[in-house]
């Protein structure tokens, strides 16, 4: 954000603004050019951060490599400087020293399925034509085997998380405008990741958008704080969850360690039980009381 800010302040800007402005959505119903603009999602914020970038002279001109059209990845060459099978495998004390980041990634990873699961609700919700079927426990399964393939051939940590929540809410916003729009979620979530699967493996689409790399980063990060946001308050039943919430974030912004997310929760846990009226023993007895009525 400090490198490149006028870049990311106008891709963001732009990607807020196609995706939840209700004056842009009754403008694009009008204007051809708006609603293009609106139907591709991520491309023209990014397109519009790099242009900007270049005129203000926060990033460099792009290039463009015809010599390879298609990378193909060094197989070889990952399975012996990256794999376990050619580095072996990491000694008990590197486990012990992983756990602080381990239980970090479980919580980024558990705040990602409640996101995922709020968007195909109101996706859901909006149409009646295609039954979605969205299980936790099965997502939970592939991501973990998904994960521990990955351990094992070529681990990288920035890839495992279980959702892009850019990508989903572009296509669930898509998904909400009918069936001419798009006809299936989960066909428009395939075709979404196949067009980014391909695009990674066409040299001259990498070196084009090679220095807008970082801006990009810090537009879908700044976009997916700005939805789990969004639904968080959702979950918030009380002003008082509002205002844990507020400091929690506050806490996790202000805290520029690795230990971050970690304060941040033992402060949200802490407010929680000091502001909350928790007894556990008066819980348990009505419990009882219950179970005795019932019998």
């Amino acid at each position: 954000m400090h490198k490149y800010p006028i870049a990311i302040v106008s891709g963001v800007g732009l990607l807020l603004l196609i995706s939840f402005s209700d004056k842009y959505q009754e403008k694009r119903k009008n204007s051809k050019f708006l609603d293009l603009v609106a139907r591709y999602g991520n491309l023209c914020p990014y397109l519009l951060a790099m242009i900007v970038g270049l005129i203000v002279g926060e990033l460099d001109m792009p290039g463009l490599e015809i010599g390879t059209f298609i990378k193909i990845p060094e197989f070889s060459r990952m399975f012996s400087e990256v794999s376990i099978f050619g580095v072996g495998i990491p000694p008990l004390s590197m486990f012990i020293k992983a756990l602080p980041l381990a239980l970090v990634c479980y919580v980024i990873a558990f705040g990602d399925f409640v996101t995922t699961e709020t968007l195909v609700t109101e996706a859901r919700q909006s149409r009646d034509d295609e039954y979605i079927d969205f299980n936790s426990s099965r997502s939970n399964l592939v991501s973990g085997l998904r994960n521990l393939i990955l351990s094992i051939i070529a681990p990288f940590p920035p890839l495992s998380g279980p959702l892009w929540v850019g990508m989903t809410v572009s296509v669930s916003i898509r998904y909400k405008e009918g069936k001419k729009a798009m006809k299936s979620l989960l066909g428009g979530m395939a075709s979404f990741r196949i067009a980014t699967f391909l695009s990674v493996l066409i040299i001259p689409v990498v070196s084009f958008f090679r220095p807008i790399f970082g801006v990009g980063s810090s537009i879908t990060l700044m976009f997916q704080a700005f939805v789990c946001a969004r639904i968080g308050m959702d979950y918030c039943k009380t002003d008082r969850d509002k205002m844990i919430a507020g400091v929690m974030a506050a806490v996790l912004a202000t805290q520029g360690t690795a230990w971050a997310s970690a304060w941040a929760l033992a402060v949200g846990f802490g407010l929680n039980i000091f502001l909350s009226n928790w007894a556990p023993r008066k819980k348990s007895q009505e419990n009882v009381i219950e179970e005795k009525t019932e019998k």
